[in-house]
C-alpha cells in the first residue's frame, strides 16, 4: 500500500480519522471527544422505517460500487473528502480494509455508505442519499451484516439526528478507545 494509505490506517489505530476542508486541501488527523458510537447490540430502527423497508423499492449490495459510493459521499457542498482521501480509501478498499454498502433503485445507485473494518469495529466514514431513505436502508443493511459477521461497534465519529434514531450516542474518547482496543483482536470476516 502507499505511504498515505498506511498513514491513514495508523491514524485509525490511535482513534483519529482523516479530514480535509476542501477537495484539494491538506488532510489532517481529527479526533472527536466525545466520540459518536453505535454499539451493534443497541442498534434499532424506527418501526415506521422498518415497515417502509419491507415494501421498499431498494436493493442493497456490498462492495459492488465502492468507487461510486465514495464519489457520491464527496459530492456535497460541505466537503471533507479530498481527492487524497478518496484515492487512499480506494486503495484501502482494494487491500480489503475499506468497504461499502450500496442502495440501488433498479439499476440506479441512489445511496450508500463506506468505512473501514478494523477487528470488531466498523469505522463509518460517510453516507449519501439521492432518494428518500436510501442512506438509512444502507445503514440498516450494514448493521445486520456486521452483526452476522461478529462486529461489535460502529464508530460514527459524531452523532447526527439520523444516527441517533438508530441508537448512536456520544461516549468519552477514552471509552471509545477502550472499546476499540477490546474489539481489535476479534477476527470478524466482512465476507462471511
Amino acid at each position: 500500500m502507499s505511504p498515505q494509505a498506511e498513514l491513514f490506517l495508523s491514524w485509525y489505530e490511535h482513534g483519529f480519522f482523516p479530514m480535509s476542508r476542501t477537495r484539494l486541501g491538506k488532510v489532517e488527523p481529527v479526533c472527536y471527544n466525545p466520540r459518536g458510537v453505535l454499539p451493534l447490540d443497541e442498534f434499532h430502527h424506527p418501526r415506521r422505517l422498518e415497515r417502509w423497508l419491507r415494501s421498499s423499492p431498494f436493493t442493497c449490495t456490498r462492495d459492488r460500487a465502492f468507487d461510486q459510493v465514495i464519489a457520491g459521499c464527496a459530492d456535497r457542498s460541505e466537503v471533507w473528502i479530498s481527492h487524497e482521501i478518496e484515492d487512499a480509501f480506494k486503495e484501502l478498499h482494494r487491500a480489503g480494509h475499506a468497504h461499502s454498502v450500496e442502495t440501488w433503485q433498479g439499476d440506479e445507485l441512489v445511496g450508500g455508505l463506506y468505512g473501514l473494518a478494523l477487528g470488531g469495529t466498523f469505522c463509518g466514514e460517510s453516507m449519501f442519499s439521492r432518494a428518500s431513505n436510501a442512506s438509512k436502508a444502507a445503514l440498516v443493511h450494514l448493521a445486520q451484516h456486521l452483526k452476522t459477521c461478529g462486529f461489535r461497534l460502529i464508530d460514527c465519529q459524531s452523532v447526527t439526528s439520523t444516527l441517533a434514531q438508530f441508537g448512536a450516542r456520544h461516549v468519552p474518547y477514552a471509552t471509545y478507545m477502550e472499546w476499540f482496543r477490546g474489539f481489535r483482536d476479534l477476527s470478524c470476516n466482512w465476507n462471511a
